[in-house]
């Protein structure tokens, strides 16, 4: 058992070297980086830089100006959206306009077919009157004075009428 503790004990001196020997060659070795990360630090700060020049500081008459013109652009595009809605509304007021226009012509083509029509009923019937009351004038000469002046000049307005 002795010699059993002996070797155990060997092994975990030998692993435990090993142990240290990784931990010293990691830290050599960050510390390598470390040294040539500042090393090159160095080198780029020792490097003069161009500065840029810093850009004049506006003057009170500037910002006010600048103030101004971006008030203008905004009463701009207030004015511009103001006119395309009174754009649209101009066109649908026209649009509506036209509907009217159209409809009211349509009225009045419907409303001339219909005098038209009446009028050729109303020529035709007086025609038919106006031969019999003639066919039976020539049977008849006492009809004659049945007719009456009145109803004559009607009818001949009537019949002579303009269409429109």
């Amino acid at each position: 058992m002795d010699s059993l503790f002996g070797i155990l004990m060997f092994v975990l001196w030998i692993g435990f070297s090993i142990y240290n020997a990784s931990k010293k060659a990691a830290a050599k070795k960050a510390a390598d980086e470390k040294k040539k990360q500042q090393r090159t630090v160095t080198t780029q700060e020792s490097r003069p830089q161009p500065k840029k020049p810093e850009p004049p500081k506006p003057t009170f008459q500037e910002l006010m100006e600048e103030i101004r013109r971006a008030a203008e652009a905004e009463a701009q595009k207030k004015a511009a959206a103001k006119r395309e809605k009174e754009l649209a509304r101009e066109l649908k007021a026209r649009r509506i306009e036209d509907q009217e226009k159209k409809r009211h012509e349509e009225y009045m083509r419907f409303v001339e077919k219909q005098r038209h029509e009446q009028h050729d009923a109303e020529s035709h019937q007086l025609d038919q009157r106006i031969m019999k009351v003639y066919s039976q004038s020539r049977k008849k000469p006492a009809l004659l004075k049945k007719l009456d002046l009145k109803h004559i000049i009607i009818s001949d307005a009537i019949l002579n009428r303009p269409y429109k």
